[in-house]
């Protein structure tokens, strides 16, 4: 999906979730033009494809990953209310680097993650 300008209608960005039916769980991904970084607009794209995919496609989890050097990335999706899960060590290249992967979940219904929710999920 398009993430526009609500004044204008400009595209500054995309956003979207990979739906795995059979585990009721998606995987959130987006991209957001340079000179449109720090203004929210990603912030806002996130929580609305999360409320849209806890409440009418009824998805029980999304996840999403972001490249340890990019925090800025992580961010937004904890202001998403997402909370990090995981880090993948050397699991992606760019420009011959290997990176570090963060791994960040939110389950329907739930306050973001913290060490009660984890007892509850043994």
């Amino acid at each position: 999906m398009a993430i526009t300008l609500k004044r204008t209608g400009e595209i500054v960005g995309t956003i979207g979730i990979g739906i795995t039916k059979q585990h009721s769980r998606a995987e959130l991904g987006y991209w957001i033009g340079h000179e449109y970084w720090g203004n929210g607009y990603c912030t806002e794209a996130a929580k609305a494809i999360i409320d849209y995919a806890f409440n009418v496609v009824k998805l029980h989890k999304i996840t999403s990953r972001f490249m340890e050097v990019n925090p800025a990335s992580g961010r937004v999706m904890e202001k998403a209310g997402m909370t990090r899960e995981d880090k993948l060590i050397d699991e992606v290249t760019k420009d011959n680097v290997y990176h570090h992967l963060i791994v960040y979940g939110k389950i329907n219904g739930e306050q973001p993650y913290t060490a009660d929710a984890e007892e509850r999920h043994r």
